[in-house]
């Protein structure tokens, strides 16, 4: 369920559905939650998708938080918190200014590999060309090839910073509301993931990684960056 489709549902509020008691309580938390990460302002849609524990969706743009119904209801409550702390985290960092020129990186991604490529082409006319051949066909091939090479690298970049943009919200919801996180450990996808699919298809980094930064980052016990957080210690 993407957000407009969250949206225009609304909220479920008849707390005699299953639906509507999750609601309640997913709205409960993350109040709890976002005093303690210093949030206002933002709305949590509780959807019945069939998605694991620990699933939810944040846009930080509109400040709206979708979780899973499965989160909510888990038996262990540390996993609806610290799913939500880390969402909170993302309404909190707000969107990095790389996100927004994304799409546009692509695309200059892209023309600069044509560019190589129909350089590589001229070279290659200059050098090793036949009296016949078709110049036109060997730029467009060149391009073509340039293009194709250089947009899985935007891709690779693009992934790479997903995922360093997931572990600082790990670390900013370690630091204000503890290691709740690690009740995800185990239900947390990527642990299914070769080396190799978490470096290439991933956007978020692994279960390991993350435990690791949560523990040393929870409440500021074992970082020293509470020392360089102007809001710590309000």
């Amino acid at each position: 369920m993407g957000v407009d489709d969250v949206m225009k549902s609304g909220r479920a509020t008849d707390r005699s559905t299953r639906l509507g008691r999750a609601q309640h309580r997913a709205e409960e938390v993350a109040l709890l939650v976002a005093g303690e990460m210093g949030v206002e302002g933002f709305q949590v849609f509780v959807s019945a998708s069939d998605d694991p524990p620990g699933s939810a969706h944040t846009a930080p743009e509109v400040r709206l938080i979708e979780v899973a119904i499965s989160t909510v209801e888990h038996p262990d409550p540390r996993v609806l918190r610290g799913t939500l702390a880390h969402e909170l985290a993302h309404i909190r960092l707000g969107v990095p200014r790389w996100q927004r020129y994304v799409g546009t990186f692509g695309v200059l991604a892209a023309a600069l590999g044509a560019a190589g490529g129909l350089l590589l082409g001229s070279l290659f006319l200059a050098i090793a060309a036949a009296p016949h051949t078709n110049v036109l066909l060997v730029h467009v091939v060149c391009a073509s090839f340039g293009a194709g090479a250089f947009l899985p690298a935007s891709g690779l970049l693009h992934r790479q910073l997903l995922q360093r943009l997931e572990l600082r919200c790990d670390i900013e919801a370690a630091h204000r509301t503890g290691d709740a996180w690690l009740a995800l450990e185990e239900l947390d996808p990527s642990t299914e993931l070769s080396p190799s699919a978490l470096f290439f298809q991933s956007t978020h980094p692994s279960a390991d990684v993350r435990a690791a930064a949560i523990r040393l980052h929870a409440r500021y016990r074992h970082c020293v960056c509470g020392s360089t957080d102007p809001a710590e210690g309000k």
